[in-house]
């Protein structure tokens, strides 16, 4: 999933409230609108499961760890989430993507990224936007007769500065950005239709990343 990095000096604000750590040195994989990458770096949303975590940490890559609940014949159901994120001089880029419903046990894999997810710098008016595969299986091997993938593209375009009110009463500063998703289904040895598009305005908090209002803490680890 915008100007991610637009103003350390709005993240500061929050510094000791929400969880950043002024003293932490910043790394290859730290852009200024995202959370800073340590061991122990969270997000925790009221309508999550459980905190979102980073992990396997890498110079020059990480793991951000998340489920999310939903249902399976009428019983609550758990779909655990990984992003795969390489950090390059451009910004961070997504790797591979997986989701994994338990009871139901369903799977989706997100691969053949191409595109910067997240860039280094950003500012109102600024467009970024990357491709990637959604299958069953391994996107990278060739699909089966008959098997539909999903080839996707999201398009960001920074819309300008703006303020997040918490639902805790908290506010963060950072970006509204205009993001609009488009997937087009290829089935394999029959050809490609429309699947689906959502446009949505999403935001992009200085110091910490997407979010939403339900925000309810984060930290940046060490």
């Amino acid at each position: 999933m915008p100007s991610l990095f637009r103003a350390l000096a709005a993240g500061c604000l929050l510094l000791g409230t929400l969880g950043l750590n002024p003293a932490r040195a910043a790394g290859l994989c730290d852009v200024p609108y995202f959370l800073p990458i340590g061991q122990g770096a969270s997000w925790t949303f009221a309508s999550e499961i459980r905190p979102r975590t980073v992990q396997n940490i890498q110079p020059d890559g990480f793991e951000v760890h998340s489920a999310y609940p939903t249902e399976y014949q009428g019983q609550p159901d758990v779909i655990d989430h990984i992003d795969t994120y390489h950090c390059g001089a451009e910004g961070l880029s997504l790797v591979q993507h997986s989701e994994i419903e338990q009871a139901a046990e369903a799977s989706q894999f997100g691969g053949l990224y191409r595109g910067v997810a997240l860039p280094r710098s950003i500012a109102p008016g600024v467009d970024w936007e990357y491709t990637y595969m959604l299958a069953g299986g391994d996107p990278a091997e060739p699909p089966v007769d008959q098997e539909v993938r999903d080839r996707v593209t999201e398009h960001f375009h920074v819309l300008g500065q703006a303020t997040m009110s918490l639902t805790s009463g908290k506010q963060v500063d950072g970006l509204q950005v205009q993001h609009t998703i488009k997937a087009i289904a290829v089935v394999a040895g029959v050809g490609e239709h429309d699947d689906y598009a959502l446009d949505r305005v999403d935001f992009l908090a200085a110091g910490v990343g997407w979010v939403t209002p339900d925000l309810v803490s984060y930290s940046s680890g060490s």
